[in-house]
């Protein structure tokens, strides 16, 4: 009986340690995606008035220090493949910026036909940014609901 006891007190000390750390984890995406949905707006901002941004400072390290806890305590596939997947198409969207920076202002922007190349650039970082916009407050949702709903 007292091992029984004993036992049943480890695993719910350990169940609340893990619902801790998901909860945590959650409300440290959530803050980045608040955050990174500025940084999206802004960008989304300086692309349309004809400019083009150094960097858009895209927070994406957030994801890799708390992947292992969603993965490993977020029984919700859903919401793990949506937030893997916004935080790689994050990833991606700095690297257009980059390549578009490039083709605006730097040494791509010396080569012959650079125009058609810079445009397309230009196209696929608007439409990835405001994808990424509209993902966000999707996700956020998701994200509510699951810690309102422990």
């Amino acid at each position: 009986w007292t091992n029984r006891k004993l036992t049943n007190a480890q695993d719910n000390q350990k169940q609340k340690e893990q619902k801790l750390r998901l909860e945590n984890a959650l409300n440290i995406i959530r803050q980045t995606l608040v955050e990174n949905n500025a940084r999206l707006q802004t960008t989304l901002g300086v692309i349309n008035s004809g400019r083009v941004q150094f960097d858009i400072q895209l927070d994406i390290s957030a994801w890799d220090a708390v992947k292992d806890d969603i993965s490993e305590y977020l029984h919700d596939p859903n919401l793990k493949k949506r937030i893997a997947y916004h935080f790689s198409r994050l990833n991606t969207t700095a690297k257009l910026n980059g390549m578009y920076l490039d083709f605006s202002v730097g040494i791509g922007a010396a080569l012959g036909g650079v125009e058609a190349i810079r445009d397309a650039l230009k196209n696929s970082l608007l439409e990835t940014a405001t994808f990424l916009a509209a993902d966000i407050d999707e996700i956020l949702l998701l994200i509510d609901n699951k810690l309102t709903n422990k």
